[in-house]
């Protein structure tokens, strides 16, 4: 099971360097505390991050929801950038929820400091939790009987295939309407290849990291 685990992880990570044309890399902690050195909040123990147009995992971090987390980050980076309205909504939409609510308590707790949701960095990071929890569960399947399986499948087909003659053979970011939802994101974060500028995910200044907070970290603090 470990093992089938470890290739649904693989075969996730590929599809979306491939459909988001960003690569990815495992890396030890020696050479992600010393890449992120200069960075304005440099590496400590997170166990991903995505670095100036690149996601990084850590061995132990190299798991199917902080895969899918890091490569939200490029796809909110650039619908930030060229579709701010969609991305506000859903934002909106996303914080009106109970589960909204509890991603920036998380945040807020883990950065230890008030957080300003409308803040860029912190909004993409909350957006980022959501697409990847929503991913997450269209890849291990929440349905509960054949029948509805088979509906959803269907419906995700006509969806994919409407895209596909609007857009081509990818999705442009900029096009998408505000009525698209957050879990039509998500289906296609892991299943669309998005047409995106790579220059709106280049960051200098920070590191976007999958953060972790351990129980055992936070009885110290």
């Amino acid at each position: 099971n470990k093992s089938m685990g470890e290739n649904v992880v693989y075969e996730m990570a590929n599809m979306l360097a491939q459909n988001f044309n960003v690569d990815f890399r495992i890396v030890t902690a020696d050479e992600a505390r010393e890449m992120t050195s200069k960075a304005e909040v440099p590496w400590n123990g997170e166990p991903a991050f995505f670095f100036n147009g690149k996601a990084y995992f850590t061995q132990e971090g190299f798991n199917l929801e902080n895969v899918l987390h890091e490569y939200a980050h490029p796809l909110l980076d650039c619908l930030y950038a060229q579709n701010a309205p969609l991305f506000n909504k859903l934002l909106s939409d996303f914080l009106s929820t109970e589960e909204g609510v509890q991603v920036l308590n998380d945040v807020t707790k883990e950065y230890k400091q008030d957080i300003d949701p409308t803040n860029p960095r912190f909004a993409k990071e909350i957006m980022a939790r959501a697409l990847a929890t929503e991913s997450k569960k269209g890849v291990e399947g929440q349905s509960t009987t054949k029948e509805y399986k088979g509906f959803l499948e269907r419906l995700l087909f006509n969806i994919k295939q409407l895209l596909r003659k609007v857009f081509g053979t990818s999705v442009k970011v900029e096009k998408l309407s505000t009525k698209t939802t957050l879990k039509e994101l998500a289906d296609m974060l892991r299943s669309e290849k998005f047409d995106i500028n790579t220059d709106l995910i280049t960051h200098d200044t920070y590191v976007e990291f999958a953060r972790a907070v351990k129980e055992e970290k936070e009885s110290f603090d």
